[in-house]
């Protein structure tokens, strides 16, 4: 289906940004998917409270493998849940998706930075890496992670990376 890695690697890119930028726009009910308000004072306990009729990432990561693995999408079918599925597993690896003090997801913290960006996530999710493309030179994801890779080699032997104890 893919002629090589880089095929690969651009259909899973498109597909992951699918759901901030087809899906949420045309269902509105899909933006508190993509975290979860976790407050600093929270135990295990408090977890199904933050995540009020399962509306948050961690509960859709769950909905979307089971869909997947069920083969019952969705309105969207079966790409568009795979997309949603890979995108949420982004999501919770950003920490502003998935620890805050209920300022859902950093958009309550305001900030003056430049770019201008409206909240602290915004920051996170888009200033950043326009900075990142503008000290690199580039204008797109391709071409940031060409760079990037170019600049920072992978290791050729694994035992060069040593876990941190």
């Amino acid at each position: 289906m893919f002629a090589d890695t880089r095929s690969l690697e651009k259909a899973l890119g498109s597909a992951s940004i699918r759901p901030d930028t087809e899906f949420r726009d045309e269902d509105k009910s899909t933006r508190p998917w993509h975290f979860i308000d976790i407050c600093l004072q929270d135990s295990r306990q408090d977890l199904l409270a933050r995540c009020p009729g399962g509306h948050c990432v961690t509960a859709k990561i769950d909905q979307y493998a089971r869909r997947f693995s069920d083969h019952h999408y969705d309105k969207w079918g079966a790409a568009a849940d795979l997309a949603f599925l890979i995108h949420l597993v982004g999501d919770i690896h950003q920490p502003l998706h998935r620890t805050t003090n209920a300022d859902r997801g950093g958009t309550c913290q305001q900030v003056n930075v430049q770019p201008p960006e409206k909240n602290l996530h915004y920051v996170w999710d888009d200033a950043v890496v326009i900075v990142l493309e503008k000290e690199l030179g580039t204008h797109d994801p391709e071409a940031t992670a060409s760079k990037l890779e170019a600049l920072y080699p992978a290791a050729t032997n694994d035992k060069t990376w040593k876990p941190a104890h």
